[in-house]
């Protein structure tokens, strides 16, 4: 499998960019993507080290947008193959790493109120890289309150989620807004995960009128409770409509998430992707 949604410590994963590729190496995993939210800031070392390596590498961020049409929120663009000193790009993720943080000392505040007794700064220590994500206050949960929380899933379902309790909606950019922001930095537009929304169908409609490319067909549903067979419909829909087709574990850590690997798209598929995209380190070896 070639895993394209990969998480790593520049947002909230728990291995470095090269410990990423060292546990792929050792999975035998010729290809992946790093896709970190909101942030690019690993994506240099792990250049790098990918040459080191002769491993191939794609470049990619991941990046949620608002319909301010609608109350759909919290849905999640991966750009592939971007360019990783492109200003702008650069800019914009810098403005999305100060929302971050925002987004998430409300959060802690309405925890607080909720008789959550955690701290902001004890969230801060559960971060390695620049970009705070909800994963961090789960896992401080998780320590504090071991008894009312068993994994990160489970503060999400109780109170993290859209709609729950303790959720604040982080200010992000259009959709429209966060496509041209891929393309221009040389990449393409992948919706992912489009089964974790209830409104799937209307998000998928919005993305391919906004000039979405592509979409996830390859997700790991069951692990959050949701049907595996979504990724037949998405599949289906992106034959019907041309849309290139991706996927990908979304992998954190190895306690919190799939392995790297166990979701994605095979090396016939990958060829279709290959033609448009920015493959570091040795792209002659796929």
């Amino acid at each position: 499998m070639i895993d394209l949604h990969i998480h790593t410590t520049a947002s909230d994963g728990s291995l470095s960019p090269k410990e990423v590729i060292d546990k792929a190496i050792e999975k035998g995993i010729t290809c992946l993507a790093i896709t970190d939210h909101d942030t690019i800031d690993g994506l240099r070392e792990a250049v790098e080290y990918a040459k080191q390596k002769d491993f191939d590498l794609i470049l990619g961020v991941e990046i949620g947008y608002d319909d301010f049409e609608s109350d759909i929120s919290d849905i999640h663009i991966i750009g592939l193959g971007v360019d990783f000193l492109n200003k702008e790009l650069i800019d914009a993720c810098e403005e999305l790493k100060k929302n971050r943080v925002l987004q998430k000392k409300e959060m802690v505040g309405k925890l607080n109120k909720l008789g959550y007794e955690i701290t902001f700064e004890e969230v801060l220590k559960e971060t390695t890289g620049t970009s705070i994500g909800r994963p961090h206050i789960a896992r401080v949960l998780i320590k504090k309150y071991p008894g009312e929380f068993q994994d990160i899933h489970e503060t999400f379902v109780k109170l993290l989620d859209s709609g729950k309790k303790a959720f604040v909606s982080q200010k992000k950019f259009s959709l429209q807004k966060v496509i041209q922001l891929i393309n221009d930095a040389g990449g393409i537009t992948i919706l992912a995960h489009p089964g974790l929304c209830e409104n799937d169908d209307e998000i998928i409609e919005k993305f391919i009128a906004a000039g979405g490319e592509g979409i996830e067909i390859n997700y790991p549903y069951e692990r959050l409770g949701k049907d595996e067979r979504l990724n037949n419909k998405y599949l289906k829909i992106a034959e019907e409509n041309g849309l290139l087709i991706s996927g990908g574990s979304d992998f954190h850590s190895d306690q919190e998430s799939t392995e790297i690997g166990s979701y994605g798209i095979t090396k016939e598929q990958f060829e279709v992707l290959k033609k448009r995209l920015i493959v570091q380190a040795s792209p002659n070896k796929i």
